[in-house]
């Protein structure tokens, strides 16, 4: 290293020129040393503070989502059970099996158990309580469809001179089973459906006169004579309450009134067991 250093600085185009020595030149290094070296670690430093606040933030993130995570499946679990209770009150309601108490603990494990087990569980019970209630759905879409098929109307408006069973034949005189109940009401009183059904016969029969037939479903049929006129064709769909035909005193009979017969699976019933009292039908 040369003994001397000549430095030039120009400021404003003007020249300024001072010579340092050996030792001066040393020291002005050292201090541009010492001076970068402070620079970087005051440039580190605050990269590190960034760095740090940037870490707590996210912690704090993570920590919020954390806790609304928590409380969204806290409240995602009181949905679950609370389904499930309805579900159970249903199954009571349609004399449906209900389910084991311990039911919504739905236990998941084995060697891939997720890290998010908890959703998991919530999904899959989810899942099984909309199963559930669609299997309860179809329940009770069936039996409403038996209600609806159950002969639950009276089927004309009237009085019953005779009930089911063993009586007197008004007409011969002998002891016979009567097979339904009689309605007595003024000809042309309007007969209706006693429920859902489709019309199997519609026509004269015998001692019966003018009768209808319908078939409800379920091995369930039943039967009206003595009609003065027929409003129905065979394989028509009838709705309970339709008029279906119009009391008359046709066949064998000592006046005018409806013979009402409900027969499960070809066995005679007594019709009054079926009829719901409190159901009103208007009559046109």
């Amino acid at each position: 290293m040369p003994r001397r250093v000549e430095v030039k600085i120009f400021v404003d185009y003007k020249q300024f020129s001072f010579t340092l020595g050996k030792w001066s030149l040393r020291l002005l290094c050292s201090l541009l040393a010492l001076a970068f070296i402070g620079l970087l670690g005051l440039g580190l430093s605050a990269w590190a503070l960034g760095e740090n606040l940037f870490l707590k933030h996210r912690l704090a993130q993570a920590e919020r989502e954390r806790r609304e995570l928590k409380g969204a499946l806290a409240k995602a679990e009181a949905k679950v059970k609370e389904a499930f209770q309805r579900e159970q009150e249903i199954r009571l309601a349609l004399g449906v099996t209900p389910k084991p108490p311990g039911y919504t603990q739905l236990p998941i494990g084995g060697p891939g158990l997720p890290r998010n087990w908890q959703v998991e569980r919530l999904v899959r019970l989810a899942e099984a309580e909309a199963a559930g209630m669609r299997y309860l759905k179809e329940v009770l879409e069936q039996k409403l469809e038996l209600a609806r098929s159950l002969p639950s109307l009276m089927p004309a408006r009237g009085v019953i001179t005779s009930g089911f069973g063993w009586r007197r034949d008004p007409v011969y005189g002998d002891w016979r089973f009567h097979q339904g109940i009689d309605i007595a009401a003024p000809p042309g009183t309007p007969v209706v459906a006693a429920a859902d059904g489709v019309v199997r016969f519609a026509g004269w029969n015998q001692g019966y006169g003018k009768a209808i037939e319908i078939d409800h479903g379920h091995g369930i049929t039943t039967f009206y004579a003595h009609c003065s006129r027929i409003a129905v064709r065979v394989g028509q769909r009838v709705r309970r309450g339709q008029i279906i035909a119009y009391i008359g005193a046709t066949g064998k009979t000592t006046g005018p009134h409806l013979h009402y017969e409900v027969r499960v699976r070809g066995v005679p019933q007594n019709p009054e067991r079926f009829i719901i009292r409190e159901i009103k039908v208007e009559f046109d």
